[in-house]
């Protein structure tokens, strides 16, 4: 089970850091009040796009690696159950992805430890301005 959260940190973190500006730094965490494992990259502001791929990543990179495990592991029921407890996981990946296809007036980001900051057509340059700020001042 711990390689498993191994994989699935990994799986959060690597499209934050190919998606994210250069220099941005990827933490992991666990917030008990909503129940979230999660890797953040604070303060960093995603397009639309990038941040729906950002959500996705995981889904798609992990449960494709239970599959092979699946199909090529002598234990496919363990990664039956992996993939399941995982998936569960991405619920909340995938709920932002939706609420992001449903509001056009989302353009942009921000990845948070709570969870996602959306900033609408005037606040992007706000955003920008104070995602900034913090890596100023977190450098």
């Amino acid at each position: 089970m711990i390689t498993s959260l191994k994989h699935t940190c990994a799986g959060m973190a690597r499209p934050m850091e190919l998606l994210a500006p250069a220099g941005a730094k990827v933490t992991f965490g666990a917030n008990r009040e909503t129940a979230m494992i999660y890797a953040c990259a604070e303060g960093v502001v995603y397009s639309r796009r990038r941040y729906m791929a950002v959500c996705l990543a995981p889904t798609v990179v992990v449960t494709t690696a239970f599959t092979l495990g699946f199909v090529f592991s002598g234990y496919p029921l363990l990664c039956y159950l992996a993939a399941g407890l995982h998936l569960s996981g991405c619920v909340g990946d995938w709920y932002y992805v939706r609420t992001i296809l449903r509001d056009r007036c989302i353009v942009a980001c921000e990845d948070t430890s709570f969870g996602v900051r959306f900033f609408g057509r005037g606040d992007v340059d706000e955003a920008v301005a104070v995602a900034r700020l913090l890596c100023a001042v977190l450098a």
